[in-house]
């Protein structure tokens, strides 16, 4: 008695363009496509490059022809706005610094904002000692930029308590 329900009695799909079985995966096309029925992901993929403007083929041109065009642009450090030799060596910035991960900055640029990460990280922020393994995180109303040591926490949460 139950044993149709494990077996279910589908019609076999096919792709609307290259007639291939849709076994698991199958996409639905958008309206503006005009292709009636489902799609397998190859002509999926095929048709959504079609209909954005450009093809495989036609897409690796553009991508070629963007990177002769950024070695056209002259390249400016995202600090300091000091122009890029041809010679010179630029860097991206880090995610921990929290700027744009796309920025692109000179060594001088680079090297300072490391050294500023590593300061921020490794000494209190308010007493300036190096850090040991155990590390404190102000509370977001004292408005202190970076972290401290248990002795600069204890005299702030103790401030914050006799002002209160």
């Amino acid at each position: 008695m139950w044993f149709p329900l494990l077996t279910r009695n589908k019609a076999k799909e096919h792709c609307a363009v290259c007639n291939k079985e849709l076994i698991k995966f199958r996409y639905k096309p958008r309206n503006e496509w005009g292709i009636q029925g489902m799609l397998c992901g190859d002509c999926h993929v095929i048709k959504s490059m079609e209909h954005s403007g450009h093809t495989e083929s036609s897409g690796s041109k553009n991508r070629h022809q963007m990177a002769e065009d950024e070695k056209e642009v002259s390249l400016k450090c995202g600090m300091c706005d000091a122009d890029f030799d041809s010679g010179s060596e630029h860097l991206k910035a880090k995610w921990q610094w929290n700027m744009d991960t796309n920025l692109i900055l000179c060594k001088r640029c680079y090297s300072s904002k490391s050294k500023e990460y590593e300061k921020r990280i490794n000494y209190c922020a308010v007493c300036g000692n190096k850090m040991s393994f155990f590390r404190y995180n102000p509370k977001p109303k004292w408005k202190i930029d970076g972290q401290l040591c248990r002795r600069c926490w204890d005299n702030s949460n103790i401030h914050w308590k006799n002002q209160v």
